[in-house]
C-alpha cells in the first residue's frame, strides 16, 4: 500500500512538512490542500503558493476542495483556471464528492459517477476519490440528523462506487478512498482497539 502525502494547510506549504515530503524517496505523489474553501479563503492564496507545491518534484493532486462542482465562479474552477493563466499544473484532481441520497444506494453511486465524469471531461485528468460515503454534505453530525446512512446501507454502498468507477476506466478514475463521517458503526471501517472489521470494512475488503 503506497502513503500518499498531503499539505493539508497553506502553512504547510514551506514548512518542516514540505521538506520531509520532498527528500523522501518513497513518495511518488503529494495531494494538494484540504478544504482551504471553507477554511482559509480566497482561491488566490493557494495559486500563490501552488509554486511552492509543484516544487517538490512529484505528481501533483489537486487541492481537494469541500464543495466542489463545475459553476463559473466557484473555488475550484477559478483556481484551475488561475493556475493554467501562471503556466502551472496539476497532474491528476482529488475529488471529495458523498452519495448524498440517504436511503438510494443506486441513486447515491450515480451521483458520484457522473460528478467524476464531469470533471473528467472538463479537464482531462485522472481522478482520485480522496473521500466518499454514503452521507450528504450538510454540515451536520450524528446518523440521527440525517447527516449519514445507517451501517446497512453504507455497506450495501461501500462496495459499490469501486465497482461502478472501475468500469470508467483507470485513465479517469485511479483511487478512491473511505472517509468515516462518524465514530465507529455505521462509518467507520475498523475498530481501531480491536482491528476487527466492521460491517461496512468487510463489505469494502470484499471488492
Amino acid at each position: 500500500m503506497d502513503l500518499v502525502p498531503q499539505l493539508h494547510t497553506a502553512d504547510q506549504a514551506n514548512s518542516d512538512a514540505s521538506n520531509s515530503i520532498k527528500s523522501n524517496p518513497n513518495y511518488k505523489e503529494i495531494l494538494g490542500f484540504n478544504e482551504l474553501d471553507i477554511n482559509q479563503g480566497s482561491y488566490t492564496d493557494c495559486v500563490n503558493l501552488w509554486p511552492q507545491v509543484v516544487a517538490n518534484g512529484l505528481c501533483i493532486g489537486s487541492p481537494v476542495p469541500a464543495c466542489t462542482t463545475l459553476q463559473p465562479g466557484n473555488w475550484f474552477v477559478e483556481f484551475m483556471s488561475a493556475i493554467a493563466a501562471t503556466g502551472s499544473h496539476v497532474d491528476l484532481i482529488a475529488l471529495h464528492v458523498y452519495g448524498q441520497r440517504l436511503t438510494d444506494i443506486a441513486g447515491s453511486v450515480t451521483n458520484i459517477k457522473v460528478h467524476i465524469q464531469s470533471f473528467y471531461a472538463q479537464y482531462r485528468l485522472p481522478i482520485w476519490l480522496t473521500e466518499t460515503a454514503m452521507a450528504t454534505c450538510d454540515g451536520k453530525s450524528g446518523e440521527q440528523n440525517g447527516y449519514y446512512a445507517n451501517a446497512t446501507m453504507q455497506a450495501g454502498f461501500a462496495a459499490a462506487p469501486v465497482k461502478v468507477l472501475e468500469g470508467l476506466g483507470k485513465n479517469v478514475r485511479e483511487r478512491d478512498a473511505w472517509f468515516a463521517v462518524g465514530e465507529g458503526e455505521p462509518s467507520d471501517l475498523i475498530d481501531s482497539d480491536s482491528g476487527a472489521l466492521y460491517t461496512i470494512g468487510q463489505a469494502y475488503a470484499a471488492v
